[in-house]
């Protein structure tokens, strides 16, 4: 009885969440750019699907004759996939993408309750569903025709395996662990090299028996592995370079992240401010990326790894010039990596900073708590948080750069939340024994 009211409650939350990211769809139909939005990267995004629906291969250019590894593939296979179904409409894009991420709910469900565990699992699960489904940030992006949704999705599904494998003794699932980062990278490749550091968790939540931690690492790994090895021996055998995910923009973004606070930007035509370094450096670095971005969009091939490594070297003079500076932007682009967005035609439709404040204080508040009844396993989440966040801030940042790294708040907001409860109802009920 007590299992049908849990899952009947959870059938309601997916389904409320499924709600308010597919209705404002319908009602709200997008205008910019033909329907596609505001963000420029959809239009690339899209013309690859449209090149992959037609057999003309991945590619991002109109006539889809020149191959493209600036971007993963599984974000233009899920596009092409919509496209291939419903034809030319962005706004059924839009709708899958809002079921998807309602679907990512249920995982958030099942990684507080194996988090979490003992009596309060059930509400911990139910608490990470509400979270999700009401998450501003995840609705809002949710309408945009970018991959972080994708990412979400998978990240949701390798949080659970992360978490779960440590109660399981099943290589198989050490095995999907790893699989499942792989393919969250092959949507946005930032995603992916998290594998690093989480493999070096478990082998510290393993560390008492170090024999059989080895045997589910290696595991762990191999799948990680496999399923790159079709894109990697794709880019290898066009471009004669081993690219696991995607490549050929390090050297803009970390230029960029030599000047970016928390709210400054280009201006429109790829124009850089005066605050972003001498005239005579800015004129050329301008023209490099507009180089960069013809290669970018015509190719996304071999010909923009030159040009950006020309950026890199520019920007890595600047770091040195001055480390401390470079040191200060990095910190005050926090907000701009969890919350701001620094498009000024984007701040009225795009949420504030009360929400993540309010998840991030709550797990804050129950880490500990967590901590020992997890029997460690909270480090998964926190580890997940902690990269997202030391990958992005020293580079170009946007707000929907740390949406991978939400999953793992809400599951720690969740759980943390349950135990704080706990904890308070037991020292209420010490108070009126004594």
């Amino acid at each position: 009885m007590l299992q049908n009211f849990k899952y009947s409650w959870l059938c309601l939350i997916l389904l409320a969440g499924a709600f308010l990211r597919i209705v404002p769809v319908w009602t709200h139909p997008e205008k910019n750019i033909g329907g596609l939005g505001v963000f420029g990267d959809t239009v690339a995004f899209m013309s690859t699907a449209e090149n992959l629906v037609k057999g003309a291969g991945f590619s991002s250019a109109p006539d889809g004759s020149v191959p493209s590894m600036l971007r993963p593939p599984l974000y233009p296979a899920f596009l092409a996939l919509c496209l291939w179904v419903r034809g030319w409409s962005p706004d059924f894009c839009r709708t899958a993408q809002g079921i998807l991420d309602a679907a990512s709910v249920f995982f958030l469900f099942l990684s507080a309750r194996v988090m979490c565990g003992g009596r309060w699992k059930n509400a911990a699960g139910l608490l990470a569903a509400v979270l999700g489904a009401t998450c501003p940030y995840l609705i809002f992006f949710s309408r945009q025709l970018l991959s972080e949704t994708l990412t979400v999705f998978f990240m949701s599904i390798a949080l659970y395996l992360h978490l779960k494998i440590h109660r399981s003794g099943r290589l198989s699932l050490w095995a999907l662990a790893g699989a499942s980062l792989a393919l969250a990278g092959l949507t946005r490749p930032d995603a992916g090299w998290m594998a690093v550091p989480l493999v070096l968790i478990h082998l510290v939540l393993l560390r008492r028996d170090k024999k059989k931690a080895l045997r589910p690492a290696l595991c762990m790994v191999l799948g990680f592995v496999l399923c790159l090895v079709p894109w990697t021996f794709r880019n290898f055998t066009l471009f004669g370079r081993v690219v696991p995910f995607a490549g050929g923009n390090l050297g803009l973004n970390l230029y960029m992240g030599t000047w970016e606070e928390s709210s400054l930007w280009m201006e429109q035509g790829w124009k850089f401010p005066p605050d972003s370094g001498p005239p005579q450096e800015r004129e050329e670095v301008e023209k490099i990326v507009l180089m960069l971005h013809k290669s970018h969009a015509m190719t996304g091939g071999s010909e923009m790894f030159e040009l950006d490594a020309k950026l890199f070297d520019t920007a890595k003079k600047r770091i040195l010039q001055d480390p401390w500076n470079y040191a200060k932007l990095c910190i005050l682009r926090l907000p701009r990596l969890w919350w701001i967005d620094p498009y000024k035609k984007y701040q009225i439709t795009e949420p504030g900073a009360l929400p993540i404040l309010v998840y991030f204080i709550l797990a804050l508040l129950g880490s500990a708590l967590l901590y020992r009844s997890s029997g460690g396993l909270v480090l998964v989440p926190w580890t997940i948080i902690a990269y997202v966040t030391a990958v992005h801030l020293p580079m170009h940042v946007e707000a929907r750069f740390s949406l991978q790294g939400m999953p793992a708040l809400l599951v720690l907001a969740s759980g943390a939340a349950c135990l704080d409860f706990s904890s308070l109802l037991t020292n209420v009920y010490r108070v009126k024994t004594v």
